[in-house]
């Protein structure tokens, strides 16, 4: 496997074709800013603006009677899921609403993921797409993708009941202390001694890097699947054997890849980092002042949510064509892995 031509091949067609970015940007948009492949940092919401209290979004105080009306709309930007509105929760409603958003969020996102991978292939293909391959490439197998993410679903359950079932015996038979955990986070000296404490951080860290290979395999098991579902027109059952099986076939290839995708991303990560904090630098304190000078409340929410929208778009484009370069290195990787073992059969 050349890694550096499939890497070079995956950066050529997301460049080149443009109309993929489309699917790139819904994902990164309806992701909502909870994945860990999000590039562009840009936290939506407004903690880290120098804004007046009764704006603030993570503290229950009372607000001005003309932001009643919108306080909810800020709540659902926020990360916190406590209503500021008269101090109450949200009611039941308004819960519904969130999971079914939630919802809408998975299937466009799985929808898109989908048409990335047509597109992508009908690229390989062709040598050129069109969205609308990708639109019904995506409405096509939407059903086995979401059944896919359902057993990816279970996996995931599956090695966090194994990494629970690994700490329990531990606790039991003293090897890790009860409470050390509790005591270490809390930055308190465990009372059982320094042994104890260097036992427990060594169980920690082994458990640790356990799950990190763990999200590993799964992540380049669960990018395999997708694609035998939609390039090979499989069920979501068939496709993760069968990405299982060309996993362990391919071992070194596959995480080799994964290794090197993940320095690609981190190095992204890090040098996007000083420009994310220097723009919150830039614009928190000048645009917190504005607002603390304005008499009325609409025209802060306005500009708030101006400011918001543009930063949340930002972000969307740029994490958006990483995630087509993302997915176009794993269908090229995956057309190169899967060939030899298509040709013998």
């Amino acid at each position: 496997m050349q890694y550096g031509k499939i890497l070079q091949r995956a950066w050529h067609v997301t460049w080149r074709n443009r109309a993929l970015w489309f699917f790139g940007f819904i994902i990164s948009l309806f992701t909502l800013n909870l994945s860990s492949r999000n590039l562009g940092g840009w936290y939506i919401g407004l903690d880290w603006l120098q804004l007046p209290d009764w704006l603030r979004l993570n503290q229950p105080t009372p607000l001005p009677s003309g932001l009643q009306p919108t306080a909810w709309t800020l709540q659902i930007i926020s990360t916190t899921p406590v209503s500021v509105l008269n101090g109450q929760r949200p009611p039941t409603t308004f819960l519904a609403l969130s999971l079914l958003a939630l919802l809408l969020c998975w299937i466009v996102r799985l929808l898109s993921q989908g048409a990335l991978i047509g597109m992508v292939n009908d690229v390989e293909q062709r040598d050129r797409t069109a969205m609308k391959v990708g639109f019904r490439t995506g409405w096509r197998d939407l059903p086995r993708l979401m059944a896919l993410d359902g057993l990816m679903f279970v996996a995931a359950l599956a090695l966090l009941a194994f990494v629970v079932l690994l700490l329990i015996p531990l606790i039991l038979t003293g090897i890790l202390p009860s409470g050390t955990l509790l005591q270490m986070r809390s930055g308190i000296a465990p009372r059982s001694g320094l042994w104890s404490a260097f036992t427990a951080m060594v169980v920690i860290i082994v458990l640790l890097l356990v799950v990190a290979v763990a999200q590993a395999v799964l992540t380049i098991v669960r990018e395999i699947a997708q694609r035998e579902v939609v390039l090979e027109n499989r069920g979501a059952w068939r496709a993760f054997r069968s990405g299982w099986t060309l996993f362990r076939r391919k071992l070194g290839q596959l995480g080799l890849m994964w290794l090197l995708v993940f320095s690609i991303e981190l190095a992204l990560k890090l040098v996007l980092l000083p420009l994310t904090l220097f723009g919150r630098l830039a614009l928190s304190v000048p645009l917190g002042g504005f607002i603390n000078n304005l008499s009325s409340a609409q025209p802060a929410m306005a500009l708030v949510f101006s400011v918001i929208a543009l930063f949340a778009l930002v972000s969307a484009l740029v994490d958006g064509v990483y995630r087509v370069f993302y997915s176009s290195v794993w269908t090229v990787t995956y057309r190169e892995a899967s060939e030899p073992l298509v040709e013998a059969q």
